[in-house]
């Protein structure tokens, strides 16, 4: 079960280092929806702003670096981290924003090996994910690309993730090796 959302961002509990490399869904070339999740919220009813919260995963055995992306929204309650140590088991890093429920949303979030050369001598992840309402139940989408020289696999972890089909609350997490 996903882990109730705060303002703390608090890592997905649950998941062992062998669920997390068997639930991994990785490098496609087209958006993946996220996996509905009622309930995600408390909430009965769409607020008029909500909690967008993103878990990090770094297997690549390296520190990993943001390339020069911004959560954005209403608020941003913990930003992106700046770094990110490599972690053979468990989330590393995490991000919350506040963004508005009704109002179609996209974050993009790059984060690489090498900020010196990141399409090339590196392992280079970009995140695309968004969020609407479709039918009047909310939906999300996310698109990852890898990009660098050296073999980057980008994906992300549906049993961890999740979005309320009323509350448009996203949970979001995601990996680099």
């Amino acid at each position: 079960m996903l882990a109730g959302l705060s303002a703390g961002a608090a890592e997905p509990v649950g998941a062992s280092t062998e669920q997390l490399a068997q639930d991994f869904v990785s490098s496609l070339d087209r958006a993946v929806q996220v996996p509905s999740r009622p309930g995600l919220s408390d909430a009965q009813a769409r607020p008029a702003n909500t909690y967008q919260t993103f878990y990090f995963a770094n297997f690549t055995g390296a520190v990993v670096y943001n390339n020069g992306t911004a959560l954005t929204g209403v608020s941003i309650v913990t930003p992106l981290p700046a770094a990110m140590a490599s972690s053979p088991s468990g989330f590393v890093g995490s991000a919350q924003a506040v963004v508005p429920a009704s109002t179609p949303w996209s974050q993009v979030i790059t984060y690489t090996t090498n900020l010196s050369d990141p399409y090339g001598a590196a392992k280079t992840c970009t995140y695309s994910v968004s969020t609407a309402f479709v039918n009047g139940a909310c939906q999300a989408n996310i698109t990852f690309t890898a990009q660098g020289a050296q073999g980057a696999v980008c994906g992300f972890f549906p049993a961890q993730s999740g979005v309320d089909p009323v509350t448009c609350q996203l949970q979001l997490a995601v990996g680099i090796q």
